[in-house]
C-alpha cells in the first residue's frame, strides 16, 4: 500500500530552535506562585503584551525547560478567550527562527494558517514574533 501523503520539511534552512512552551492560565499572578512552589525560576516577570492583549510571564522548570505563562488582560476581549474556556493548559510551541519571512512562507506552503501576523514581542526585546496553526492542529509561534 502506498502512502500518498506529501512528506513536508518544515524549518529547513531555517535553523528552527525550541524556545518555549506556551501555557494559557486565568490568573498569572495565582498561577506564577504555583510554578514557584514547585522549583520554577522566574526568567521575565509578568508584564503586559499589548500587541497581543495578555499578560505573559516566562520561567523555566526542572530540566531547563521554559514555559511562558499567558493570561488575558480583558477576559472578556482575548485571543486566548476560547482557550481558557476550555480549561487553559498547553498551548503552543515556540520555535526561534533566522529569518521569521521565510519561515512563515514555508509554513504557508505547507498548508499552514497565519493566525497572528508579524509583531513585535515587547516582552521579548520587540523580536518578531507571528503565530501559525499547522494542518496538524499544532500552533507554533516563530520567533526571530
Amino acid at each position: 500500500m502506498k502512502n500518498h501523503l506529501k512528506k513536508v520539511k518544515f524549518g529547513e534552512n531555517l535553523n528552527y530552535k525550541i524556545s518555549h512552551v506556551g501555557y494559557v492560565v486565568e490568573n498569572i499572578n495565582y498561577s506564577l506562585k504555583k510554578f514557584i512552589r514547585e522549583g520554577a525560576k522566574v526568567l521575565i516577570e509578568p508584564s503586559q503584551e499589548t500587541s497581543q492583549r495578555v499578560w505573559i510571564c516566562l520561567i523555566e522548570i526542572q530540566g531547563g525547560i521554559k514555559i511562558e505563562l499567558i493570561s488575558p488582560l480583558d477576559s472578556n476581549n482575548s485571543p486566548i478567550k476560547s482557550r481558557l474556556s476550555k480549561g487553559g493548559g498547553l498551548d503552543h510551541i515556540c520555535f526561534e527562527v533566522s529569518d521569521i519571512e521565510k519561515a512563515l512562507e514555508q509554513e504557508k506552503a505547507n498548508g499552514g494558517i497565519i493566525i497572528c501576523p508579524k509583531v513585535p514581542a515587547i516582552v521579548f526585546k520587540n523580536h518578531m514574533i507571528a503565530f501559525v496553526y499547522r494542518p496538524s492542529g499544532l500552533i507554533v509561534e516563530l520567533m526571530e
